[in-house]
């Protein structure tokens, strides 16, 4: 009787230690950057020290509907486990060894995607068991802006002015002059990248002045951003300047050249042909001389 009670005494607290062991997480919602590292962290008690050959951690995304779940790193008894890895976390997703030791699975991702947005779970079993969840939300600003300019073909003056940009979601383009906005007309257009970005381009047509600037405005209303590029026209019409001093100069100075070469080749060839004759002329008066010269010693011979 007293062995019976004893033992329903020890499973009233193998089940209390069960129910007392919980995880916690130091963040309920991260907010990352398109293309950066984020690292997702729950905690867990290991007092007495970590026995790594007891420990089995989880990441697992699932989906909004919870239906579908994606593995995105696995630790079995202590051990990395990647067989059910989902194929596109391979290689982007780790999990921190060394935290382990302080209680603290850290699920690592890079090159995040927006793709790897949602929620996800962090569940541990070590004597007891445990999840949390935690929500990832991707943003992809339009913070690179590329620009160029050109001159509009059949115009003397009119020029284009273009910026290019990519990012998440698709974002208001507008056009301000000298910092207003002046009801301008660009042409916008958008393709979608393989990776889920928009890549989005805009051009303005404008006849150009030293008094004037243009900047071209992405307004992102989901994130409230806004990111703008300058065009510095005055900067840019010496620049046209030069080119055009260039293309002017360039070929007169090859012209030049090459005339200047023909010139040489045809006096160093004439100053050539010159001695050339003068040579033979000396020698055709040399000859004659002595011919002269042996047909007098045949009219007179030595007596």
């Amino acid at each position: 009787m007293f062995t019976f009670q004893v033992l329903l005494l020890l499973e009233s607290i193998v089940h209390l230690v069960i129910a007392l062991f919980t995880i916690q997480v130091p963040r309920s919602v991260y907010v990352v950057q398109y293309d950066s590292t984020v690292n997702m962290t729950c905690t867990f008690p290991v007092a007495g020290g970590l026995r790594m050959k007891d420990l089995k951690v989880y990441w697992h995304q699932i989906s909004s509907s919870q239906m579908v779940e994606k593995e995105i790193y696995a630790v079995d008894s202590g051990k990395e486990n990647l067989t059910l890895q989902d194929v596109s976390y391979r290689g982007r997703a780790t999990l921190l060894k060394d935290e382990l030791y302080k209680g603290q699975a850290v699920l690592e991702i890079s090159n995040v995607k927006l793709t790897d947005a949602g929620t996800y779970r962090c569940l541990i079993i070590y004597g007891g068991a445990d999840y949390k969840q935690v929500s990832l939300q991707v943003q992809a600003s339009f913070t690179k802006i590329t620009t160029w300019t050109e001159r509009t073909p059949f115009s003397a003056t009119d020029v284009s002015l273009s910026c290019q940009s990519e990012g998440f979601p698709l974002p208001e383009v507008f056009w301000l002059s000298n910092g207003l906005n002046s009801n301008l007309s660009p042409s916008t257009s958008h393709t979608m990248t393989a990776d889920g970005l928009y890549n989005v381009t805009s051009t303005l047509q404008i006849k150009p002045s030293s008094s004037q600037n243009y900047s071209c405005v992405f307004w992102n209303r989901e994130l409230e951003e806004r990111t703008m590029k300058l065009f510095h026209l005055a900067d840019e019409e010496p620049s046209d300047l030069q080119r055009s001093v260039l293309l002017f100069i360039v070929p007169i100075c090859l012209i030049a050249i090459i005339s200047s070469s023909a010139v040489v080749f045809f006096l160093k060839r004439k100053s050539l042909c010159a001695c050339s004759k003068k040579k033979m002329n000396q020698e055709t008066v040399t000859d004659a001389v002595s011919t002269k010269h042996e047909e007098s010693c045949q009219l007179n011979p030595p007596t």
